[in-house]
């Protein structure tokens, strides 16, 4: 890169290239594993800050009032296509695990990440939140 930037926290999945290219070097990921696709990166938490977990996810939502007979054949439709060994590849490719959840465990997921922001946001602000996607994948 350019040689101005001293420090970055920046999701993996736009940043793997450039530490595969040698013009980034990674010296921490946020997730409390190591990601699959750069395992010799340490996590926050092996570098010396026990239970740092700043993970990402991204998920589809609906409005509230959706049939749940709506929302499981959705659900069902997109675990097939995650489920897919070209699907996990590509996600794969730009650093995004593809992990296996349920509407209700992603609800859940929502929710304390929403309420966790809630109360990182009364504190003063040190790093964005950071490392492999999250992507709910199965029943």
């Amino acid at each position: 890169m350019g040689g101005q930037v001293d420090v970055l926290f920046d999701q993996l999945s736009s940043s793997i290239g450039y530490i595969q290219g040698g013009k980034l070097r990674a010296i921490a990921v946020t997730t409390l594993k190591r990601s699959a696709q750069m395992p010799a990166i340490p996590t926050m938490n092996e570098s010396g800050l026990p239970g740092f977990d700043a993970s990402t996810f991204t998920g589809i939502v609906l409005p509230a009032a959706t049939p749940r007979d709506v929302v499981m054949k959705l659900h069902a439709a997109l675990i097939k296509v995650l489920r897919l060994k070209a699907t996990r590849d590509s996600f794969a490719r730009f650093g995004a695990d593809v992990l296996e959840s349920t509407p209700r465990s992603f609800r859940a997921l929502s929710a304390t990440t929403l309420r966790n922001g809630a109360k990182s946001s009364a504190r003063p602000a040190s790093s964005s939140n950071n490392g492999a996607f999250r992507f709910p994948a199965a029943a």
